[in-house]
Formats: C-alpha cells, sequence, structure tokens
C-alpha cells in the first residue's frame, strides 16, 4: 500500500529547501514532489521517514549544492540545479539573439539592394534608435513591476541581475548618444556597414529577450496560483 507523507513530513521538505536558498517556483515544487516520491517509495520498503529523507538528502545534494556559473557572474552562488537552469535560458538567449540578429542583416541588405537604398543608412540607424529607446522604457518598467512581486523564479533571477545593465547598454549605445559621425562613418566606409548594423540589431534582440524573461515570470507565477 502507498504511503504519503502527511504536513508536517512535507513541511521538513519545504525547509529543507528553504535552507538550500532554492525558493525559485518553476523549480521548487518539481524538486519537492521528487524529493517525496522518493521518500514515499523508501516507505513502503520500511524504512522509517528519518531514514528515507536523509537518504533523498544525499541523493539530492549534488544538484542543491552551492554553485557559480561564467554564464551568468561568478560572484554570483545558488543551488546548482537552479544556476544550471539559468545557464539553459542565457544560452538559448544567446542562440535567439545571434540567429535574429542575421536574418535582420540580411532582410535589411536585400530591401537596401533592392529598393537602392544604400544611400539611406541614416533612416534605418534612426529607426533602431527609436527601437533602442522603447526597448530600455519597457526594460525599466518591468523591472519596476518584477521587483514587486513576491514569487522567485529562475527568470525573475536573471532579470534583476541583468536588466538594468541591459537599459544603461542600449541607452549609452544608442545611435544618438554614440558621436553621430563616428556611426556615419563606419557605415559610409562600407568596410564596417554590416558588422555594425549586426550590433545595433544584436542591442536590439537582446533587450527584447529580456523582456521575454519577464514575461515567463508573470506565466510561471500565474500557473503557480492555477494549481
Amino acid at each position: 500500500m502507498k504511503k504519503n507523507l502527511n504536513k508536517e513530513e512535507l513541511l521538513r521538505i519545504e525547509e529543507y529547501l528553504d535552507s538550500k536558498k532554492l525558493v525559485q517556483v518553476d523549480l521548487r515544487g518539481e524538486v519537492l514532489d521528487h524529493i517525496a516520491a522518493g521518500i514515499e517509495n523508501n516507505l513502503e520498503k520500511g524504512k522509517p521517514f528519518e531514514a528515507a529523507f536523509i537518504l533523498e538528502k544525499q541523493k539530492w545534494s549534488e544538484e542543491l549544492r552551492g554553485y557559480s556559473s561564467i554564464w551568468i557572474g561568478l560572484i554570483w552562488n545558488g543551488p546548482k540545479i537552479m544556476m544550471k537552469t539559468c545557464e539553459k535560458h542565457i544560452k538559448k538567449m544567446y542562440f535567439n539573439v545571434l540567429w535574429k540578429s542575421a536574418v535582420g542583416v540580411i532582410f535589411l541588405l536585400l530591401i537596401t539592394n533592392i529598393f537602392n537604398m544604400k544611400n539611406h543608412q541614416d533612416v534605418f540607424i534612426r529607426l533602431l534608435d527609436g527601437f533602442y529607446f522603447v526597448v530600455a522604457g519597457i526594460l525599466l518598467l518591468s523591472l519596476f513591476q518584477i521587483t514587486k512581486t513576491k514569487n522567485e523564479s529562475t527568470y525573475r533571477y536573471l532579470y534583476k541581475k541583468n536588466a538594468l545593465a541591459m537599459v544603461f547598454s542600449l541607452i549609452l549605445f544608442s545611435p544618438s548618444v554614440m558621436p553621430s559621425n563616428y556611426v556615419l562613418k563606419a557605415i559610409s566606409s562600407g568596410e564596417m556597414y554590416w558588422y555594425t548594423f549586426f550590433g545595433y540589431f544584436m542591442m536590439v534582440f537582446m533587450g527584447i529577450e529580456f523582456f521575454s524573461l519577464y514575461r515567463k515570470h508573470v506565466n510561471a507565477v500565474k500557473l503557480l496560483r492555477i494549481n
């Protein structure tokens, strides 16, 4: 007969996860369920709760130990399972930024050649400049909203660590803030034209990817409330 854990025993698991600082809602529930299932399996084999709990803690010790990642910043530390999940988010973001920027540059190349707009690159610069400030504004508003939420998630963790730096980067490297002569010379030389726009696209898409972290955090919290 399957033995289910009572409230006190589940609370012991909650306290254990608290001690390991695993508070992210998109991971905590899943880990808690795995630990509870492991304990219940051992209870069925005749082991007492304490012995079964110790076995599960040993099993999860590696995943819940402190860990730092070069992808996130070596100064930041957290449970390994959480930091590894954040690594996956970051790598996916970089991949999305690279391919979207490449597509953006190819599209721009086609447009400028088909419609003979090579002498009007400044128009594209102004458009991108507008996007820079729009994205920066959205990120700031989202940062204000996400700091008000009490629930933690891997998405919130990454957003709070990086959003403000992303906003400053968008503003500092926007065409209107950078010396306009430098930008126009870089483009008119032809040699740096696509490199320059590739960099611009990367900044815009990186900002958009960070906003997607905010959206995913909101969805994770909604899912928690539904369940």
